[in-house]
Formats: structure tokens, C-alpha cells, sequence
């Protein structure tokens, strides 16, 4: 998911063609689709027996509720303040940075289990 967002934010930024965009834009769905598949299965392995409901609740929350907000109105003032081309920039290190930090994070979490 963070992958195909990072490969769809870079490209916004080197396509000059406007239509031409239109040939990254399944990405969103490889995008949407996995991030929603791991929250999803994260949500479950995690939730106490019987709270599962109220975990996946807890995710779309957090990713429609506060996650729209936070991203809209960040990335609006990013885009008014720096350009349309800077703020997929950052949006794409600042994912990226996510994807090494969650890396990190899982395999300590591994190699802990395995100990």
C-alpha cells in the first residue's frame, strides 16, 4: 500500500502531461484496497475476544474521521503554501519514512516473539 502511494505521489510530480495521470491512478485502488485489508486484519489480531466490532470501528474512525481532516487540511495548506508539486513530495517521504519505521517496528516485534 505505502509502495504504490509513494510510486503515485512521485508521479504526479514527473508526469507532465496532465493526461497522462490517468495511467497511475489504478493505483489508488492497489492503494485503498491493501491499506484497508491490513488495518483490517491488524484490527483482529489485536482486538480483545468479543471488541472486534468496536476495533474496526475504532479504524474507520481514525482513517475517515481524523484522517480525512488532518490530511485535508494539511495538505491543503501545504499545497497554498509550497505548490501542488512539493506537497506530494513530502507526502511521499513522509509515507516513506512510515514504511521504514513500521519495518523496524515489526521486525523487533519478530524477532521478540521468537526469543
Amino acid at each position: 500500500s505505502q509502495a504504490c502511494y509513494v510510486a503515485r505521489a512521485v508521479g504526479y510530480t514527473i508526469i507532465p502531461n496532465p493526461f497522462l495521470i490517468l495511467l497511475l491512478e489504478p493505483l489508488h485502488g492497489v492503494t485503498y484496497g491493501s491499506m484497508q485489508l491490513a488495518s483490517v486484519d491488524y484490527m483482529a489480531t489485536v482486538a480483545p475476544k468479543g471488541l472486534e466490532a468496536s476495533a474496526q470501528g475504532l479504524v474507520a474512525a481514525f482513517n475517515r474521521g481524523l484522517g480525512f481532516f488532518v490530511g485535508t487540511m494539511l495538505g491543503g495548506v501545504m499545497m497554498q503554501e509550497l505548490g501542488s508539486k512539493m506537497m506530494f513530495h513530502a507526502a511521499a517521504i513522509l509515507v516513506s519514512f512510515s514504511s521504514v519505521v513500521y519495518g523496524v517496528c515489526w521486525g523487533v516485534t519478530k524477532c521478540r516473539a521468537a526469543a
